[in-house]
């Protein structure tokens, strides 16, 4: 049977919420009905179905019934012909990426995969996610099934604006929020979608519930429900309340954009059309002279994309020295941090200085690597002349950084490159001390395998039991 999105009302239908979509918690017996929106085949999909929410299904490799009263593009195929039978692998997916740094849905703290998925139970319903921020070769493997994004039905490929990214353990998942039109596709596991119309008034409590068990807490509401299996397409449009709750498998993996403006300068740095950005440029004006070449360089460099990189600092070489964003970031610290070792070898190859460039932290792009844990970025500034135990403001070294936020492996990479493992803070703290203090246990274990200060370290890891 082919899913379907269902409008959940207060009613004189009983129904009981399965634990599947409730979680843990017992599931309470409360009045209902249901209205049912029809799934929409991507190959039937077209503007008029943008006005409220939908589930888009695609060819799969096997067969499926389809109801009698279903329009299936009078017997044709879908446009694009292309059949989703793949779910991305859930393991090979943390063992490719599990270095990556995401923001937990509950805090914003940065995680990595691989530690998310180590954790058992102490981060609540917390989800990762990551947006427009540099995740690229995993974004590109997620969306691979969509051939990219070219899979999607015309109506939905101009919502690219803002990049969605997340991954989920079973009964994890994202609190009740909303913003712009946006679409989800998932790529391993399942989602349970509570879905409210714009106008519904919302608590404070209802936007920081558990997703898992919003709808069972409070059924009072207009809820729409929808279950969103592996291969198929959520589309929501502007301004739909909407929380998420992970399912089924390991790990749920999913990826998605939001409408947000994006200019034609912006998209084309993105996309690593260097034609386009230099026929767009003499086109743009004013707004090139108000930030939009930066802003395009940060699309290019968030998406390791060498050749728009190349070609907007050839357009404008003062690019390179402007700051961007509350942290002022400049574009080599971006490339860093966001592990774009392409775009960061076209912009040394552009200013070699860059290896070593400043930001208003005193911080060096190698910082910046280290804290995010971008070997392969680390390496190739080490080897334009980067500075490995640069200190920054605070005399953090990027040892320090490493250690602070617990990369055993990339102190590992520091301590190859001939990092010094003494290098003392502003404060006359050590790395091993740095990393003892967070409870970094493999961070403190990889110092010590580097011969960092043996003795005060093992007492260190004594004294916290490790």
């Amino acid at each position: 049977m082919m899913p379907a999105l269902v409008f959940w009302q207060r009613s004189i239908v009983a129904r009981e919420p399965s634990m599947e979509h409730m979680g843990h918690r017992q599931a309470s017996m409360f009045v209902q009905s249901t209205t049912v929106f029809p799934t929409v085949f991507a190959g039937v999909f077209v503007e008029s179905d943008l006005v409220g929410p939908r589930l888009v299904t695609f060819a799969k490799k096997h067969s499926f019934k389809v109801k009698a009263n279903s329009v299936f593009l009078d017997g044709r195929k879908m446009a694009s012909e292309k059949t989703l039978h793949h779910m991305l692998d859930a393991e090979a997916t943390v063992a490719q990426f599990g270095d990556l740094q995401m923001s937990l849905s509950s805090s914003r703290h940065k995680m990595s995969v691989a530690k998310y998925m180590g954790r058992d139970g102490d981060l609540g319903f917390a989800q990762l996610f990551h947006s427009s921020n540099g995740l690229a070769p995993l974004y590109d493997s997620v969306l691979a099934e969509l051939d990219h994004g070219r899979g999607l039905p015309p109506a939905l490929r101009p919502m690219d604006g803002r990049l969605i990214l997340s991954l989920g353990r079973n009964f994890t998942g994202s609190m009740l929020h909303r913003h712009n039109a946006s679409w989800l596709f998932v790529a391993s596991g399942a989602i349970n979608w509570h879905i409210l119309p714009p106008d519904v008034p919302v608590s404070h409590s209802m936007l920081t519930h558990n997703p898992c068990v919003l709808q069972n807490d409070f059924p009072e509401f207009p809820w729409m429900e929808c279950r969103q299996e592996a291969g198929a397409v959520v589309y929501l449009p502007a301004h739909y309340w909407h929380a998420t709750c992970n399912s089924e498998g390991p790990l749920t993996i999913s990826a998605g954009a939001q409408n947000d403006s994006l200019s034609s300068l912006s998209r084309a740095a993105r996309n690593g059309d260097a034609a386009a950005v230099r026929q767009i440029w003499p086109n743009s004006g004013s707004t090139v002279d108000g930030g939009e070449g930066r802003i395009a360089l940060s699309w290019a460099v968030s998406h390791d994309k060498a050749l728009t990189v190349s070609a907007l600092v050839d357009l404008d070489p003062s690019l390179l020295m402007q700051p961007r964003g509350p942290q002022g970031l400049l574009p080599a610290h971006e490339a860093a941090q966001h592990g774009s070792a392409e775009a960061m070898r076209a912009l040394l190859s552009k200013d070699q200085g860059q290896a070593t460039v400043l930001d208003s932290s005193l911080n060096q792009p190698a910082h910046a690597a280290a804290h995010d844990n971008q070997a392969d970025v680390l390496k190739l500034l080490h080897a334009w002349g980067a500075d490995i135990d640069a200190p920054d403001r605070a005399e953090w070294t990027p040892l320090h950084q490493a250690a602070q936020a617990g990369h055993a492996s990339m102190i590992d990479v520091l301590m190859g490159l001939g990092a010094n493992v003494s290098s003392l803070s502003i404060v006359g703290q050590t790395a091993i001390e740095m990393a003892s203090e967070r409870g970094h246990n493999a961070a403190v274990e990889a110092l010590l395998r580097h011969g960092g200060e043996a003795i005060e370290a093992q007492a260190l890891l004594n004294s916290r039991e490790l």
